[in-house]
């Protein structure tokens, strides 16, 4: 996996010439429920057979234990946890994830965020920032913009509406927001977006 990180690898280099039919299939789709099931479904059978390599199981373990427990903020705290050395910890990730466990670690409070704003409720972001372990909100904020491309609070209000998995939905949510827009790199593009729409 670590010759793959950080590079953009066509789905036809790594997978059968089906995933571009499967792709398209995908895109045809509104459903945001249904777009992941179709795309879980292609990626689980593509997978090797269980048993071909025992650390991959031991590995994906290890990414479901950090996803599952958002407490956890650094690398030498699982590494204990877990009885491994630190080392041993970076290079399994390096070669089965293609990511440090500190940056699997970062993504899964990340996702602990996003699933806090994806509740509908108001958000402390302060309170949210210490229960994940970050110094302060401000270190939360420039976590979550650079991972998302948006900041906590935009993002918040781009949600789609209460209970809408569809695509419109959330263009419709962004319609009534402020209608601000960030680019990966996080800048604010709202004037370009605003001289799109007329």
């Amino acid at each position: 996996m670590a010759e793959l990180a950080d590079r953009a690898v066509p789905a036809a280099g790594l997978f059968s010439p089906e995933v571009a039919e499967v792709g398209q299939r995908v895109l045809a789709l509104d459903d945001l429920t249904e777009m992941a099931a179709l795309t879980d479904g292609f990626l689980l059978g593509v997978l090797p057979p269980a048993g071909t390599d025992p650390r991959v199981a031991e590995v994906a373990a290890l990414v479901e234990r950090i996803t599952a427990s958002p407490q956890l903020f650094r690398v030498d705290e699982l590494a204990r946890e877990l009885d491994l050395p630190v080392r041993r910890l970076q290079r399994l990730f390096a070669q089965y994830v293609g990511a440090s466990p500190k940056w699997v670690l970062r993504r899964a409070r990340l996702h602990e965020a996003a699933a806090r704003a994806d509740e509908g409720a108001d958000v402390d972001w302060a309170a949210l920032s210490a229960d994940l372990g970050y110094a302060d909100q401000a270190h939360l904020t420039r976590d979550f913009a650079a991972a998302v491309g948006s900041p906590p609070s935009r993002y918040t209000r781009a949600q789609p509406l209460a209970g809408s998995t569809s695509l419109r939905g959330a263009a419709e949510s962004e319609r009534l927001g402020d209608g601000g827009k960030v680019d990966h790199n996080g800048r604010d593009t709202s004037e370009v977006w605003r001289r799109r729409k007329t």
